[in-house]
């Protein structure tokens, strides 16, 4: 399967549509999905609205939002978040809070309505930092290196399900590898650096800070990096 390049500006993007809906959706409006992944559980979309105020009353599932443009205020129980283009936050499932912008709002998401919304939940939106604190994390395996191995620092800022889903930050020096399947599924946003993803039989895809990329589930994958490259993750296995 392809990666979904959700690259810079958004009129090149070429992404597929998915026919799947998103049952009971609180957020319907202006949502398109590119991605439906029934065996692990999961869509990955684009919306584009053009002013909202609403309840939201008991969130379905857990959703990763990437705001690409415009603001949004979040409120709930006496507190405020205000978030802007370059902010990434999660919906935790039964969060109730108000939503509201006005003018557009441009985000991609990730919506988990399988088994990555079981389990606790924070009862509060989570506002994934950038610059939170990472502790040393493992290089790729040496079996699969072409580069010298290089120095990562990573860690995570929310799990559901079981640990089926993990959602985190992640950093590390440049490196180069040859293909790699994985069983999970992850979803980058870029924060900076650049790096080339090439998958057998389709064009080497270069994401730049900024973008992000959604790599489906036991897709072969080899990485190219030339510079430090630091990024969200979300992973779902």
């Amino acid at each position: 399967m392809p990666l979904l390049h959700y690259c810079q500006p958004p009129g090149d993007r070429q992404l597929p549509r998915a026919l799947q809906p998103l049952h009971d959706d609180p957020l319907a409006a202006g949502r398109e999905l590119h991605l439906h992944d029934g065996h692990l559980g999961y869509v990955m979309g684009s919306a584009v609205a053009h002013s909202a105020d609403c309840r939201l009353d008991d969130y379905p599932w857990v959703e990763v939002s990437l705001i690409e443009a415009g603001e949004l205020q979040l409120e709930w129980e006496g507190n405020a978040l205000h978030l802007k283009a370059g902010d990434a936050f999660i919906l935790p499932r039964g969060l109730s809070c108000r939503w509201r912008h006005g003018g557009e709002l441009r985000r991609l998401f990730m919506a988990f309505p399988g088994r990555a919304s079981e389990g606790p939940m924070p009862q509060a939106p989570v506002l994934l930092d950038p610059s939170a604190p990472r502790e040393p994390s493992p290089p790729p395996a040496a079996s699969v290196l072409l580069s010298p191995e290089p120095t990562a620092t990573g860690c995570d800022l929310f799990e559901s399900g079981g640990g089926a889903l993990r959602v985190g930050m992640w950093e590390c020096t440049a490196y180069t590898r040859k293909a790699v399947s994985n069983p999970h599924c992850e979803l980058m946003l870029l924060y900076a650096g650049a790096v080339t993803l090439a998958v057998e039989g389709e064009a080497p895809c270069t994401v730049n800070a900024g973008e992000a990329v959604l790599v489906p589930a036991n897709t072969p994958m080899a990485w190219d990096s030339r510079e430090r490259v630091r990024k969200l993750y979300c992973i779902l296995r």
